[in-house]
């Protein structure tokens, strides 16, 4: 149901809590006042959405669950066993240690970024909580079918986090004909540093082209 209604947790699974407290997290959501009335009736909702929420979201800890597995199976395919039971701890809220997030994210591909490229970032205490609560409340999957320009969705064939089943309910949401799908082959979640050549041509053709 997180991908039907937010866009959110297809690119940046958004399980950084127990499985219960997704369930309160949605609910949170579909009853807020921006909600159009129509869509705060769960009798107007996809019948996927109410298959999985349930009645009263008695079904949304068992989806939950689900959605943290499949997330945690990229990491077992791309890295073994123990790496995918880090990030189901990691994921799921339980405290892991640097050495032990260390592994998880060396999972993120075959190449991430070095220390000194993280070192570049900018962090802002102040604002990074209160933008990871906008995040949770972002809802832009039914927002795609309004895009009119041409579109391109680029993954890596390895991508652990964002997998190439993610891009796919992307590219399923926008509308046909606009939209190109790119799957780089034996890159990971950062493909611009494990195939430069191919990721910046496809994108440099792509605009070349777009117009």
């Amino acid at each position: 149901m997180g991908e039907i209604l937010l866009a959110g947790t297809t690119h940046y699974p958004l399980l950084l809590y127990t499985d219960d407290f997704m369930t309160t997290q949605m609910e949170r959501h579909w009853k807020n006042d921006r909600v159009p009335e129509f869509w705060r009736n769960q009798k107007n909702w996809p019948k996927e959405m109410q298959e999985e929420y349930g009645p009263d979201g008695q079904r949304g800890p068992e989806a939950a669950a689900a959605h943290r597995d499949r997330l945690v199976e990229g990491f077992r395919r791309a890295a073994g066993d123990e790496v995918a039971e880090l990030a189901r701890r990691d994921y799921g809220g339980d405290p892991v240690s640097d050495e032990e997030w260390a592994r998880v994210f060396a999972a993120f591909g075959p190449t991430v970024p070095s220390d000194d490229e993280l070192a570049r970032r900018l962090p802002n205490p102040a604002l990074g909580e209160a933008g990871m609560q906008l995040m949770r409340h972002l809802d832009l999957v039914d927002e795609l079918r309004h895009i009119t320009c041409p579109t391109l969705v680029c993954v890596g064939e390895l991508d652990a986090v964002t997998p190439v089943e993610a891009a796919l309910e992307i590219v399923e949401a926008l509308p046909t004909g606009l939209v190109r799908l790119e799957v780089i082959e034996g890159a990971g979640h950062f493909p611009w540093l494990d195939a430069p050549d191919r990721y910046f041509s496809t994108v440099q053709a792509f605009v070349a082209t777009a117009g």
